[in-house]
């Protein structure tokens, strides 16, 4: 990361296009593990103060894609717009 380049933190699930988008800008964007293909989540981080020029985010989608519904009982979907709150 080169000297004036803001550091972004993506909140964004899944393929981040909002943060690919912020790449595409210039901006050095930090993001977290997608669960759906078998990295980590968010559960556990916690961003030190003050190091972040700036947060992006949407809340998970999980309960309301059709991707994820085909195969799945809708009721068995985490409302995860809690945890995307603690973290911003």
């Amino acid at each position: 990361m080169s000297k004036g380049t803001l550091l972004v933190l993506s909140l964004c699930p899944g393929v981040d296009l909002l943060g690919r988008a912020f790449e595409e800008a210039g901006c050095c964007v930090v993001r977290g593990g997608e669960p759906m293909f078998g990295q980590r989540g968010i559960e556990t981080f916690h961003p030190p103060a003050g190091r972040f020029d700036g947060v992006i985010g949407g809340p998970p989608c999980q309960m309301w894609a059709a991707s994820h519904t085909l195969l799945q009982d809708k009721a068995k979907q985490v409302n995860l717009i809690p945890e995307f709150e603690r973290v911003v």
